[in-house]
């Protein structure tokens, strides 16, 4: 059908040969994203469709409703970032239009996604920023995502809410944004050793990302996240010498999992240990330094730092 976005199907259709149907719908049309509902019992059909249908997602019965709708959210917002790429002539006035026409479609479809549906937004500028930074940067999205698979396993310990989760993730994605609006002799300095010189101008990279990710918006938690996670527990961090609790929890543990990853990944695990448990109280929350160490066993640290 032209203009559709999505196709959902069950893998086990007896009027219709699955595979052969994704195939013809990819050929079709490129863009469209698939998902296909199967079962342990249907595994050979699911390999076919995988490899001749290309499809995006699967999802084994008995299906989780939320996760569900959660993909549909995704899938729809790759499906918008990849008619964009095809498009070279759009602006970005025209690709922001056409995304808020899209979310507010979707918003009615998926009545009760609220959280999925505030954080779209964000997740569209992870696909589309990163890369940018990669460019600048060789190693930062993968540095990203080693950042937010920690955030996550410490959230986890803390057993937070779901919505929080998914925020601070995000956060944790988009945190380095900020610095695409600084020069390239800024940003290839080593943070802990940057001159007096370009620590000024450093130190802007937090408030420049949530700008950046903010909009017009109020109250976005994913961007206060990035602005204030420089911030020091003591009170003397930047941008804006916030104290211990008045410190948002999320830009807290984004504090500790980029530090403890940047230092496990340069100067070694039993030295990143040491150092957060040094500072912990003055430059980090102890609440949450504390959770480090339940992280086991060494393996999972080991695939933090990208050795596995």
């Amino acid at each position: 059908e032209a203009g559709a976005q999505i196709l959902i199907t069950d893998i086990n259709r007896p009027d219709i040969d699955v595979p052969s149907l994704l195939q013809k719908v990819t050929q079709a049309n490129p863009s469209i994203r698939k998902i296909v509902l199967t079962s342990y019992a249907d595994l050979e059909q699911t390999i076919d469709a995988i490899n001749t249908g290309k499809i995006h997602r699967y999802f084994t019965k008995p299906w989780n409703p939320e996760e569900l709708r959660a993909a549909i959210v995704e899938e729809l917002d790759s499906y918008a970032i990849h008619e964009n790429r095809e498009n070279e002539n759009l602006n970005l006035g025209q690709k922001v239009q056409n995304y808020e026409q899209k979310a507010n479609f979707t918003a009615m479809l998926l009545e009760g996604t609220t959280n999925y549906l505030a954080n779209a937004r964000h997740r569209v500028a992870v696909e589309m920023l990163l890369p940018l930074l990669e460019q600048r940067m060789i190693g930062a999205r993968g540095f990203a995502l080693r950042v937010e698979a920690l955030c996550k396993r410490l959230m986890d310990q803390k057993g937070l809410s779901r919505e929080i989760k998914e925020q601070v993730m995000l956060a944790a994605q988009l945190h380095q944004i900020g610095l695409l609006a600084l020069p390239d002799d800024v940003i290839t300095e080593n943070p802990l050793k940057i001159s007096r010189q370009h620590k000024r101008e450093y130190r802007t990279y937090p408030a420049r990302g949530a700008e950046l990710l903010a909009e017009r918006e109020q109250n976005d938690a994913v961007a206060t996240i990035v602005h204030y996670h420089r911030e020091n527990f003591r009170g003397d961090g930047y941008p804006d010498q916030l104290v211990a609790n008045y410190i948002p929890v999320g830009a807290r543990i984004l504090r500790i999992a980029t530090d403890f990853q940047y230092l496990s990944e340069h100067y070694g695990l039993e030295k990143a240990i040491c150092l957060l448990n040094k500072y912990k109280g003055s430059h980090y929350d102890p609440e949450y330094v504390a959770l480090l160490s339940q992280i086991t066993p060494d393996s999972e640290l080991a695939i933090m730092t990208g050795d596995l």
